[in-house]
């Protein structure tokens, strides 16, 4: 067997599921050449209907991307067990609502009326087993209950095939047993069968059930038999049958783009989540006979054309007791951009040509814009294409409500419409199901098109200078050489519609006409679209000329060319849409033949204007180019040189005109993003952006990449949401600096659009790629993609490189990066929430593996995905671990956000607050207290005191005390220190002679330790010991002000802690107090001998505090000794550190001493700039003491340099 035939067996198994397999076996009937149109069957219809299915989905939608990813797989669980149930017994979907499934069992051959009738009900009873495990589920806190009714019927129903071949075809079935099966549904109550008369007088005597009413019965139980339908599988007829002619015959029945859809998207990328426009039809048009089919199916077609001219996707076909209900998508499988006003488009133009079909009874549309879960739902045999979220329920209650008529929108799709559409409003009204009223109102008509160039900016076009000044040569060389063809091309916001209008603003003034065509996506299968507008202008025909009119023009313009013949005039204007019966003498003419003709006379009279004054056409989004105007713009850019025309072609990189050159000559101008300072000018100057808030402004410019377009939307959304609040001088300013700055959707469809117009397998790198983040780390990208496409990694990152989109950041390791992080975000977005968890799973698990003998530096990467994956206990871990890897590094801003993770995560798993907790609360308030949140870290203090064991006590009451000494509340500070001092076994001392005593004790300690060495005890005790001297030492910085014997006896008894459990850290800081003391007492060789010692200890350990204290108490030791030029080296590298840590207590005794010390040398300018530092710096801190220290000292160094006069002098 060839590739090809392979091929086509291939595809022909992707497309199967989607066509109801009653269809799949007529279409692969050997000797059945051509399908029927409609025909009809006997058997059973068996309607099936989810009880709650629209409170469920509004619940779970209002959860977000989550609670929608959630419904999903419950309900495809749901549908493939009752697929897979309704297939075992010869069922054929014929109908997929998302609610309701409608399904046709004809009878067999051989099979009487009672045993068809039998095997249904048979079916409808099994029905309750397959999908009992997934009826009830608890999902994110809603119970979700999901009970089935039934209604059956039976007897002779149609088949009908509606639809246009070259579009697509679309098969449903009508008729009384149809509408019975409805009818009986909705009698029933959740988990009843309801019967019609007709299916129930089939069974047999032995049935129990209950009567209803007249027409209807309840089934509870029939007499049982066995189910004679073969298991699903390609009939020897079908195998017989040419595998290429079978499946273009399924072909047909695929909506094109869904077509494209099923056969390239790989199932672990199947479904997505984004925003969509959902439009429902309906009319009240019955479904029954022959000649109701031939019109219903005319106004199908009318349906479909105006969909695919529209780019809206038709997804659902519900015959039900509502009318005839259509279903079409806007947004979905692809992004369009301005989806709401294709839909609005689309709505107005049914609406408009409604009159002309007589199915179209009562015609009602229904508008709404959400976000949705668009995909696959049902099983993998039997399953449709479809939109789960809050607005398909609000569309389609939009076009089924009562008393009402027209096209109804709700107010999101209505906030998106601009001024090009005209509606009035409703009001609030209660729609069934959807909980709350909903503003509603009614689109009436469309506006003309406001062309984008015909636009006139406001404000003055920043940048682009050097383009503009090429534009300008351009039209110079048309005008006096021959003709020029430009190209501008740049991706979606970059401004090349505003550099094109502002050099036509600039061209009028240079005696050229200009004549301008747009093209729109909505219109890029009108054939010559572009050319309409432009031709109007230059034949001088108006939109309220008669058609006489508008040929009398035409005939004029023809009499100025010798070489073709007036009769052409009419074939012009019907090429212009002008509805008109041609001359004799072309109206038999090929098409083909015909096109080309007319492309000659426009081409000649464009010629034949240009000698008399030269010509500017501006083609404006070629990209959305119709194929006809394009043929006419490729044969005009080919005859340009013997004309005086400049021909500007403004694109997207991408379509014809965006990739290949259309003439051998033409200029192209692609235009970049704004460098860094353009953009941060381009903000300032348009928007009068306050300068004052950096951070909130680099957050702007970097989420903008320097995109003109991006800077625009973003800052629009800020204001819409309140983010950026004008103030009075009319400068924008950040109401909350900390907020998120959130993707606008307007940059969204415009980005998702590009990202959908990829290649499968270039769109699957990218989607796994945004996972990883904005760095792409090809090693884990590799590892992450499906198999298959390992292989092509190179070459997909390659082409990704190409397109612009993620370039390559550096080659060792291999890394390509997000060009805009943006356009990751949107991509990461899109992804299912089960699809990202997964994802992130495997790159935590990775970088796992990678790193497992360094997993602290990878911490916080592996805290971020965990938590994504939802693996709580792991990302508590590595949040922990990266939150202490910051406090190491006195990174706090860091440790905040990372010890917040830890609770956050801590949290999900732990439902009572555990030591762990508390520990990890303490830490965060130290963080706090080190960055000088005082009030923040009290709170967390205070907080932690409910924990009552001994440690957490002294850690809680040691901390506290530690915010109150740093803000200078020294009695506060004392009772709370000395009160974690008595919890860890020891008593301050109180008078005097006490005082002394317990000096002598320790002094003797301190021998007995310096002579013989430490002696360490049982590890359950360190812990106290440790904490004993952290109070100790925070004591002696206030004893030292208060009572100098008290700050003696907390060195030692510092020191001694510290000689019984091994912490260098600890130890170094107690050498180094100790040798303080000695200097206070002018023991300067004990003191150096411990100063040294306690320096070595602090480079030993690196710990970066304690070097600090080491070099700060070495300065002091050489300003007692009255050696400045010693001591200033170890307190400039003292208060670096400090400087560097963010310690800023310690750092202004650091900066006192070197300013003392300066004073000594008598520098007095650099001691006042020592203290002017501390007085900043103790202002922060509200430091009071330190505060007199800079108004005491500061003016006098002012004074002694002559700066300060002796009474300012006093004064101070």
């Amino acid at each position: 067997m060839n590739n090809t035939t392979e091929s086509f067996k291939d595809t022909l198994e992707l497309i199967r599921p989607y066509l109801p397999s009653g269809i799949v076996r007529r279409l692969a009937n050997f000797g059945e050449s051509k399908l029927q149109r409609s025909q009809s069957f006997e058997g059973a219809v068996l309607f099936f209907d989810v009880v709650g299915f629209t409170p469920t989905t509004l619940a779970l939608a209002a959860k977000g991307t989550r609670g929608i990813d959630a419904l999903q797989i419950v309900l495809s669980n749901y549908y493939t067990g009752l697929l897979k149930h309704l297939n075992e017994w010869g069922g054929a979907v014929y109908q997929f609502a998302g609610d309701s499934v409608l399904v046709s069992f004809e009878k067999r051959e051989g099979e009487t009326a009672e045993e068809a009738a039998l095997r249904v009900a048979n079916c409808a009873l099994g029905i309750s087993n397959s999908i009992a495990e997934y009826s009830s589920n608890e999902l994110l806190g809603e119970t979700v209950n999901l009970p089935a009714r039934v209604g059956l019927a039976y007897g002779v129903y149609q088949e009908f095939i509606l639809g246009e071949q070259d579009r697509f075809l679309r098969a449903v079935i009508a008729g009384a047993p149809v509408d019975q099966s409805i009818a009986a549904e909705k009698q029933a109550l959740g988990g009843d069968i309801i019967l019609s008369s007709s299916l129930w007088n089939l069974l047999p005597a032995s049935k129990v059930g209950e009567n209803v009413n007249s027409d209807f019965f309840r089934l509870i139980d029939c007499e049982k038999c066995e189910n004679s339908v073969p298991p699903p599988s390609r009939s020897t007829t079908e195998e017989r049958f040419s595998d290429e002619r079978f499946f273009k015959r399924c072909r047909r029945f695929i909506v094109p783009e869904l077509y494209q859809r099923v056969t390239s998207v790989h199932k672990a990328f199947s479904g997505d989540y984004r925003e969509v426009a959902s439009v429902f039809v309906r009319i009240d048009a019955p479904l029954e006979s022959h000649s109701d089919s031939k019109n219903f199916n005319d106004f199908f077609i009318y349906v479909q054309s105006v969909a695919a001219s529209c780019s809206g996707t038709f997804v659902l076909t519900d015959l039900s007791d509502k009318g005839g209900v259509f279903s079409v998508l806007f947004g979905a499988p692809a992004a369009l951009e301005n989806k709401e006003a294709l839909a609005a488009r689309f709505a107005v133009r049914l609406m408009e040509g409604a009159s002309n079909y007589s199915a179209a009874k009562n015609l009602q549309i229904g508008i709404s814009t959400g976000m949705a879960y668009c995909g696959d739902l049902g099983a993998p045999f039997r399953k449709d294409f479809t939109a789960i979220g809050e607005m398909m329920n609000i569309a389609a209650r939009l076009a089924t409500l009562s008393g009402y008529s027209g096209i109804l929108i709700d107010f999101q799709t209505k906030s998106k419409l601009g001024k090009n559409f005209s509606f009035h409003e409703v009001g609030d009204v209660e729609l069934k199901g959807v909980t709350g009223a909903k503003k509603v109102f009614q689109l009436t008509s469309e506006q003309k098109n406001i062309p984008g160039l015909l636009i006139q900016y406001k404000d003055k076009m920043i940048g682009r200078k050097e383009e503009i000044d090429r534009l300008h040569k351009m039209l110079d060389s048309s005008i006096e050489k021959g003709g020029v063809v430009c190209r501008i091309i740049a991706d979606a916001g970059l401004g090349k519609s505003r550099l094109t209008n502002t050099f036509i603003d600039q061209a009028y003034d240079r005696n050229v006409e200009i004549l301008i065509g747009y093209c729109y996506p909505y219109e890029k299968f009108t054939p010559f679209y572009p050319w309409k507008e432009l031709l109007s202008l230059f034949l001088g025909i108006f939109e309220d000329d008669s058609t006489e009119a508008r040929v009398a023009k035409a005939e004029k313009a023809l009499e100025n060319l010798n070489s073709f013949d007036i009769a052409w005039a009419k074939a012009l204007v019907a090429l212009m849409g002008v509805s008109v019966e041609e001359d004799p003498l072309t109206r038999e003419i090929d098409r083909k033949q015909k096109n080309e003709r007319l492309f000659e006379i426009i081409i000649s009279l464009l010629q034949e204007r240009a000698n008399k004054k030269p010509l500017m056409l501006v083609f404006e989004d070629v990209h959305w180019i119709d194929e006809l105007s394009s043929r006419l713009l490729e044969k005009l850019a080919f005859r340009l040189s013997e004309m005086k025309v400049m021909l500007l072609l403004v694109s997207r990189p991408e379509g014809q005109f965006g990739e290949d050159s259309v003439a051998p000559n033409e200029e192209l101008i692609r235009l970049k993003e704004f460098k860094s300072e353009e953009a941060k000018d381009f903000l300032i100057h348009k928007f009068k952006l306050d300068t004052s808030h950096e951070e909130f402004l680099d957050q702007i410019l970097n989420r903008s990449s320097g995109n003109p377009f991006f800077l625009e939307s973003i800052v629009h959304n800020l204001i819409e949401e309140g983010t950026l609040i004008k103030l009075e001088d009319g400068t924008l300013s950040p109401s909350d600096k900390t907020r998120d700055i959130q993707i606008p959707n307007t940059l969204n469809d415009v980005l998702l659009a590009r990202v959908d117009r990829l290649q499968e397998r270039e769109k699957i790198v990218l989607k796994t790629a945004s996972v990883i983040g904005r760095l792409i780390n090809v090693d884990t990208l590799n590892h992450l993609l499906p198999v298959e496409f390992r292989s092509q990694i190179d070459n997909i990152l390659q082409s990704l490189e190409g397109l612009d989109l993620t370039p390559l950041e550096v080659t060792e390791p291999l890394t390509y990066i997000f060009k805009h992080i943006v356009i990751r975000d949107i991509v990461y977005n899109t992804l299912l929430h089960s699809t990202r968890e997964d994802l992130h799973k495997k790159i935590a698990s990775f970088i796992e593996k990678e790193n497992e003998n360094n997993l602290t530096e990878m911490a916080d990467i592996l805290a971020f995905h965990y938590q994504q994956c939802s693996d709580f206990e792991k990302a508590s871990k590595y949040s922990l671990m990266a939150a202490r890897k910051a406090r190491s590094k006195y990174a706090n801003r860091d440790a905040i956000y990372h010890y917040g993770k830890t609770l956050e995560t801590l949290a999900q798993f732990e439902k009572t607050k555990s030591e762990t907790y508390y520990e990890i609360k303490l830490e965060l308030a130290h963080v706090h207290r080190q960055f000088g949140e005082y009030s923040i870290a009290e709170v967390l203090f205070k907080e932690c005191l409910e924990n009552k064991s001994t440690l957490n006590l002294i850690r809680s009451y040691t901390g506290l005390g530690q915010v109150y000494q740093e803000q200078d509340d020294i009695s506060r500070a004392m009772e709370t220190l000395e009160n974690a001092l008595r919890i860890t076994g020891i008593r301050p001392p109180g008078s005097r002679p006490d005082t002394i005593l317990k000096i002598v004790l320790q002094l003797t300690l301190v021998l007995r330790f310096s002579f013989f060495g430490p002696s360490y005890t049982s590890s359950n005790k360190a812990e106290r010991l440790r904490l004993r001297c952290i109070i100790l030492a925070t004591l002696a910085k206030m004893y030292i002000m208060k009572d100098v014997k008290k700050f003696g006896w907390s060195v030692f008894t510092q020191y001694n802690a510290t000689q019984r459990f091994e912490d260098p850290v600890r130890s170094s800081l107690a050498e180094c107090a100790l040798g303080q003391v000695f200097v206070g007492m002018n023991l300067f060789g004990p003191s150096k001998h411990f100063l040294l010692k306690g320096r070595e200890l602090a480079e030993k350990t690196g710990d970066p505090y304690a070097r600090a204290i080491s070099l700060l108490v070495q300065g002091g030791y050489y300003m007692m000794l009255n050696r400045p030029e010693l001591g200033l080296p170890f307190l400039q590298d003292s208060i670096s550190i400090y400087r560097q840590v963010g310690e800023k207590w310690d750092l202004l005794s650091a900066l006192s001493s070197s300013g003392f010390l300066y004073y000594f040398q008598s520098d007095f300018r650099t001691a006042k700039q020592y203290f002017d530092d501390i007085g900043e710096i103790a202002s922060d801190l509200g430091a009071q003491l330190q505060l007199r220290w800079t108004r005491i000292w500061s003016p006098y160094f002012g004074y002694l340099l002559g700066e300060v006069e002796p009474p300012e002098l006093e004064k101070n």
